[in-house]
């Protein structure tokens, strides 16, 4: 049948449809205007998934680094506490000893140098106060000079720890059982050990689940 079309023994409105027909599947022919119209939507489309794709990867590196600051910070505050407390100085009689702790909070003296705020604390004994914000869900260290009979009361400095923190609990450990610090700051007579859990933002969690818990043993 083509090479009757082609000799013209059919009709003209059939030799020149099969010669539009066929100039359209032409491979040496130039692209229609419905095939443009093809090929750049499957190029919208294409780029579209590569940009997604790259916006999701670029999301999960964001999310990765964040959570490994929130690891570093968490590294940090274990390690500075454990230190602190390492040192800790009481004294009975001498309010400015005292080893506080209450709901979210933990207020204690130590010998220990200065690491965060250095160039402004003198060296000498210093009040250490943890305290969690549950409204701003950070967990917050003040550090005060300890005022004594050669030295004044000195700035305190206040520095964010840990971010995105639901809760923070404090407990006590009387060489028995645990004891959990609740109500507001109160003196703690007798502790062997101090225990503390913190419970993040389940999604800006750096732990498995969303709590981490850890203890510190105190001089006696």
């Amino acid at each position: 049948m083509i090479n009757n079309l082609e000799r013209g023994r059919y009709p003209n409105f059939l030799q020149n449809t099969y010669r539009v027909f066929r100039g359209i599947h032409n491979p040496t022919k130039a692209f229609s205007f419905v095939e443009m119209l093809i090929t750049m939507a499957l190029a919208a489309l294409l780029l579209t998934l590569v940009n997604g794709i790259t916006y999701s990867t670029s999301d999960y590196s964001r999310r990765i680094i964040e959570l490994s600051t929130t690891a570093r910070k968490l590294e940090f505050f274990v390690e500075l506490m454990r230190k602190e407390l390492g040192e800790l100085h009481r004294e009975t009689g001498n309010p400015a000893f005292d080893f506080l702790g209450g709901e979210g909070m933990l207020s204690y003296s130590t010998s220990r140098l200065e690491f965060i705020a250095r160039n402004d604390t003198p060296a000498g004994y210093l009040r250490i106060e943890w305290i969690h914000d549950p409204e701003k869900k950070v967990l917050e260290r003040s550090v005060t000079p300890v005022v004594t009979d050669t030295r004044q009361a000195g700035k305190t400095t206040v520095t964010k720890i840990l971010e995105n923190v639901e809760k923070v609990e404090f407990s006590i450990f009387d060489g028995k059982k645990w004891f959990p610090l609740t109500g507001s700051l109160a003196p703690i007579d007798i502790a062997n050990a101090v225990g503390v859990d913190i419970y993040f933002v389940k999604a800006s969690s750096p732990v498995f689940g969303n709590a981490f818990s850890t203890a510190f043993l105190l001089p006696k």
